[in-house]
């Protein structure tokens, strides 16, 4: 059976109602159950300690963990986790710590080793030099307390030479002991995040710019409508004033034909003519503005 996993994927285990964070240590049989969809998986972070090994089972030794921060499950017991860029030099530098810890003897350890030897040949050294005098041609050279103390000089000057973080996360990094690569990875990223930042603000002040503007737009089309709205009613009272006067001549010149009173109602009807041509003058004055 293949597995979807691979050696050091970040991973979350599921086990006996706990979710567990890790990366994947081994994948394939083992000599404790049946099956070849077996995943054992590094405890790291916040789970370290949770285990149940140190990736030895039954004195065969599938992977070197701490103790109790190693745990094999079945495969479908285990999902894999997407990390940020941060949460992965985090993690490098964890798996980093826990290799060196297991497969080397730390440097206090041999510090104090080393300090009984130096201890008794010292000793040795003084009980020699009161039994006999060496000749001047045999004794050891010493190194001058000047020379060791120009050579801690350069040492720190070298050390100052170096390139020093130059951003709070880069720095927070240096002082948990991550190394130059991790530290330019880790400012690099934040340079990124500070470019977009500010290319979002300049995107929030364009759309405050645009908000703007569609106010004003939303404003001039309003008191424009009010206008076409005030327009609309004065033509619809002028056409009704046309129609009055039409209607009124009309009844004039009926009037006239059943009385026979022409000439006055001529003159009448011929006023009546001429103020309903001025009536359709303003008429069609207003609807070509």
């Amino acid at each position: 059976m293949t597995s979807e996993f691979q050696v050091n994927d970040p991973v979350t285990v599921s086990r006996e109602s706990k979710q567990l964070e890790g990366v994947v240590a081994y994948v394939g049989p083992v000599q404790f159950a049946e099956g070849d969809d077996w995943v054992g998986v590094q405890l790291t972070g916040i789970s370290v300690g949770l285990g149940k090994n140190d990736g030895a089972v039954q004195g065969e030794q599938y992977f070197s963990c701490g103790p109790n921060s190693g745990v094999f499950v079945r495969n479908n017991n285990v999902t894999r986790r997407k990390l940020s860029r941060l949460e992965e030099l985090r993690l490098k530098r964890e798996l980093t710590l826990s290799s060196r810890a297991t497969t080397s003897k730390s440097p206090a350890t041999r510090t104090r080793t080393r300090t009984p030897q130096r201890e008794s040949a010292t000793k040795s050294s003084n009980t020699s030099s009161i039994k006999k005098v060496p000749s001047s041609s045999k004794i050891p050279r010493v190194p001058s307390a000047k020379s060791r103390l120009d050579e801690l000089r350069e040492r720190r000057g070298a050390q100052g030479n170096r390139s020093r973080p130059t951003t709070p996360v880069a720095r927070n990094l240096a002082k948990a002991g991550y190394d130059q690569a991790e530290q330019q990875e880790a400012e690099d990223i934040e340079k990124d995040l500070s470019q977009q930042q500010q290319q979002l603000k300049e995107m929030e002040k364009k759309i405050e710019s645009l908000q703007s503007s569609l106010t004003e737009v939303s404003a001039k089309l309003k008191s424009k409508e009010k206008e076409n709205a005030s327009l609309h009613e004065s033509l619809s009272r002028a056409d009704q004033g046309v129609h009055e006067y039409k209607s009124q001549v009309e009844e004039l010149e009926a009037l006239s034909k059943s009385k026979g009173k022409e000439t006055v109602i001529q003159i009448s009807s011929d006023k009546m003519h001429e103020q309903l041509e001025t009536l359709q003058a303003d008429y069609s004055t207003m609807k070509a503005n």
